[in-house]
């Protein structure tokens, strides 16, 4: 199956960067994005090495590097480290022996290889994240976010083609008239953190013309491992909210 499936991908793979400011271009739903996965759907898991686990084995860079993976590989990473499966088990299921699969385990994640923190600071950050991302967006204010943000942050927004390179692009895009239709000010947007991916995330909703907030993006803040901001990933998916459990309208 893993050899027959085609590899979703992000606007980082398939573009250039682009200029700051919105997108300037029609989505492509031709091409087979990317899409993410909200925390809360997720089975509950019994400690704190876990959570740790489940949250690599989610997360957007995780899942967009293991599709280089040769197929074998990849399904013996999924199986045996997501799914948390046996060498043994996995070994069965692809009708191989246990030495191949540790092989194809060690190389496998020789190539995804990510020091990993302790749950208890992870936590920490990603509320610190996802706070100061939700003021930012519901004041306007985005001074103190500004100082999460790593100086090659890049943001993407499939179904675009479209990312940004580096911080000073990201900023000047979420200050841009464009985006606010006027400058910066409180009370155009409503955020509400949901972590998504394994990583500190928020739901967007934009002030309509009845006086509601209304579902219109996802974001999902990628950090690295001292914390800060690298990637922005902004999913124009509305629909995804009342799939996942959310409400697509709050009222003021």
């Amino acid at each position: 199956m893993l050899k027959s499936r085609a590899r979703r991908v992000m606007p980082q793979d398939v573009c250039p960067s682009v200029a700051p400011g919105p997108p300037t271009t029609a989505p492509r739903s031709d091409i087979l994005w990317l899409e993410p996965y909200p925390d809360a759907l997720l089975p509950a898991v019994l400690g704190p090495e876990q959570v740790v686990q489940q949250r690599e084995g989610i997360r957007l860079a995780f899942v967009r590097v293991v599709q280089v993976l040769p197929p074998r590989q990849r399904a013996a990473l999924i199986l045996h480290d997501v799914l948390d499966w046996s060498v043994a088990e996995v070994a069965v299921i692809l009708e191989t022996t246990e030495v191949a699969i540790n092989s194809a385990l060690q190389r496998a994640r020789s190539t995804i290889a990510r020091p990993r923190e302790d749950s208890p600071a992870i936590a920490s950050r990603h509320a610190e994240v996802a706070d100061k991302f939700a003021h930012a967006w519901e004041s306007g204010n985005f001074d103190d976010f500004v100082q999460l943000l790593a100086s090659d942050a890049v943001m993407s927004m499939p179904p675009w083609e479209y990312w940004l390179d580096g911080k000073d692009a990201v900023m000047a895009t979420m200050r841009s008239p464009g985006t606010w239709d006027g400058e910066p000010h409180a009370g155009r947007y409503r955020i509400v953190p949901a972590p998504m991916n394994g990583d500190p995330g928020g739901l967007a909703y934009v002030l309509g013309v009845d006086g509601r907030y209304h579902s219109v993006c996802l974001t999902v803040l990628s950090l690295d491992a001292e914390g800060r901001v690298v990637e922005l990933t902004t999913f124009v998916l509305p629909e995804l909210f009342a799939a996942w459990g959310f409400p697509t309208v709050l009222d003021a």
